[in-house]
This record gives C-alpha cells, structure tokens and sequence, in this order.
C-alpha cells in the first residue's frame, strides 16, 4: 500500500508489483541539488538542538524534492527509503 506525505502528492512508496533498487550513492548531479540546501540545513541544525529535528527538517525541505527532481518516484526508480539511507552515509 502506497501512502502520501502530508504536503506532498509524492508517495512515499509507490505501489509496485517489483522489488524497487536500493540507491547505493548520489551522482554528482544529484549530490550538486542536495549542496544547495547545505546552508539552510546548517542554519536550521544551530537553531534546534532537539533530538530527532535534523532528520524531520531534511523530510519536509529536501527528502520531497529530490523525489520531485529526480523523478524518484517514477518507474524504476529507487527504493525510496533508501534515499534516506544514502543521505546518512554520504553527509
């Protein structure tokens, strides 16, 4: 069952009949979108120290997005968990 982000059309995870691939790193067009919210991140990571506010800042400004961008969502797309994953091991 697929679900939709609360201000997002984006699926969550699309509903699909085949295992989606997990994305094991960021090309360096996409690595050049995600630097452009570096200073933002930063700016909002100094002014919140409570546990947990990083990762919901990075879902609600970045993580829909790059869905958008990429087209992510789309067929063959990656699984989109794994966005976050990717994300965590590679900033």
């Amino acid at each position: 069952m697929s679900s939709l982000a609360a201000d997002s059309d984006v699926e969550t995870e699309p509903a699909t009949t085949t295992e989606r691939p997990i994305q094991k790193a960021f090309t360096d067009t996409e690595k050049d979108f995600l630097t452009k919210f570096i200073d933002e991140y930063t700016n909002a990571e100094e002014s919140n120290t409570k546990k947990g506010t990083k990762k919901q800042w990075v879902k609600e400004h970045v993580y829909y997005k790059y869905i958008a961008e990429f087209k992510s969502d789309g067929p063959g797309g990656p699984n989109l968990s794994s966005l976050f994953e990717v994300y965590r091991l590679n900033y």
